[in-house]
């Protein structure tokens, strides 16, 4: 265990940070998991104060990482932990989720994403990523959120993922996490991802170089 320098857990934007981390010569230990969509449901369980989760494949995986990392369990561990658990925004503020919410210029006003139901269906959403997050941090972990590349698919709407990711930094640094924001330095001024830190050929990732603008913010 000593020879990593942080531990790795999320969706497929871990791949970014893992990428850029094996780039710089870091020794760190994880990667992804499961599908970003799979941590806006009840995900994991807590017994004894000890995590484990509830589908079969992040099972496996998850039991994967406890061998690399040379622990039972993610509680067990003694370096920083960084995790993009939850930062797959474009799955709650999907098209299809909201299209009955519209208001008649099909759009969504400042006003409806600011009130009480709007608020309401984002707070169930992420309830389980905050609680994910949360419980690392009363365990007394060292724990990074990474906010995901500034990409939103045709799949999803903009506000409502920007919307979802501002209440996200808001809860989290709340509870003690720490959130890796390079938004201000990798993004265009509509907010958008610039193109060079995008991943090639990829509509919602991002590339080595933004990995890299990440593990500079969170100075490992």
């Amino acid at each position: 265990m000593a020879k990593h320098k942080f531990a790795l857990i999320g969706d497929s934007h871990a791949g970014t940070i893992g990428r850029a981390a094996r780039e710089r010569g870091i020794e760190f230990g994880g990667g992804p998991i499961a599908s970003g969509k799979e941590f806006y449901s009840e995900f994991f369980e807590v017994e004894q104060g000890k995590l484990s989760f509830v589908v079969e494949d992040t099972i496996r995986v998850y039991g994967e990482l406890c061998q690399l990392w040379s622990e039972d369990c993610i509680e067990d561990l003694e370096i920083p932990i960084v995790s993009t658990i939850g930062s797959g925004f474009h799955f709650p503020a999907a098209r299809a989720v909201w299209a009955n919410f519209r208001d008649e210029n099909l759009g969504f006003t400042q006003d409806f994403i600011a009130g009480p139901m709007c608020q309401s269906i984002f707070q169930r959403m992420q309830a389980p990523m905050l609680a994910f997050h949360q419980h690392l941090v009363e365990q007394g972990k060292t724990v990074f959120f990474a906010l995901p590349p500034q990409r939103v698919p045709d799949s999803a709407w903009a506000e409502l993922f920007r919307a979802l990711q501002n209440r996200a930094v808001s809860e989290l640094t709340k509870i003690g996490c720490s959130v890796i924001d390079v938004r201000n330095d990798t993004s265009d001024k509509e907010g958008n991802l610039l193109a060079k830190y995008c991943q090639d050929n990829d509509p919602i990732h991002g590339n080595t170089a933004l990995g890299k603008k990440m593990l500079e913010a969170a100075g490992l």
